[in-house]
């Protein structure tokens, strides 16, 4: 799993209920860190990521039978490297059957968390608070056909595709939505560096599209929006 800022390969294994994470630099190759913490044998472990801390995000599920419905619980939760206790945690719960594919992602700062598919309070696109784990922003809410995020051009510029063909620039912070592009298909994937203006995406018919993001304080008096880029 690559970094937001695309030069940073994640490699995460599970072995007897220890999550183990190697990091590495992708373009010299070298070795940056390694961390690994437990987790519940009871507990099915449904999404991680790793900070450059060495700090784990873990969304794991529990399965809850009452008399009429099965319900997943989802935890969401943060802890340091070598520790099983939580910085924070957050607990979500979803109906069996519900769509259930929770995404987070750090910021580039890693001062905010992405996440989509994962919250009780609503469908939609959530930005959280990473020292606490409280929501900031909510944004498409109540939408449940985000299909991925990346962050392009600087640390606070998320774009967001759906399966309604349109492309979305939010600034995370403000949740000001700085542009939105027609791609005339449906996306199945996205690909964007927060030190790059250069974005990527697959599209349902095979194809890629390229995108120049040029975001407002970078923009040229006579050069606006996006310019797209068909292969």
């Amino acid at each position: 799993m690559l970094s937001p800022e695309g030069d940073t390969l994640y490699s995460i294994c599970s072995d007897h209920r220890m999550l183990e994470v190697d990091i590495f630099n992708v373009t010299t190759q070298e070795f940056i860190f390694s961390g690994k913490t437990k987790v519940s044998h009871d507990v099915v472990i449904k999404f991680v990521c790793c900070n450059i801390r060495g700090e784990f995000l873990v969304c794991s599920c529990e399965e809850i039978d009452d008399d009429f419905f099965e319900i997943e619980e989802l935890t969401f939760s943060l802890r340091k490297n070598g520790s099983h206790k939580n910085l924070w945690e957050r607990k979500s719960s979803k109906y069996f059957g519900e769509s259930s594919s929770p995404r987070l992602i750090f910021s580039p700062t890693e001062e905010f968390i992405v996440t989509w598919g994962s919250l009780g309070e609503g469908d939609g696109l959530h930005i959280l608070d990473a020292r606490c784990g409280e929501t900031r922003q909510s944004l498409l809410k109540n939408r449940d056909d985000i299909v991925d995020c990346k962050f392009a051009c600087d640390d606070e510029s998320l774009l967001c595709c759906t399966s309604d063909n349109f492309l979305r620039l939010f600034q995370i912070r403000t949740g000001d939505l700085l542009c939105i592009l027609d791609i005339e298909e449906r996306p199945f994937s996205l690909g964007a560096s927060a030190r790059e203006d250069l974005v990527a995406f697959g599209l349902s018919s095979g194809r890629l599209k390229f995108i120049h993001v040029e975001l407002p304080r970078r923009k040229e008096s006579d050069r606006k929006g996006i310019k797209v880029t068909d292969l």
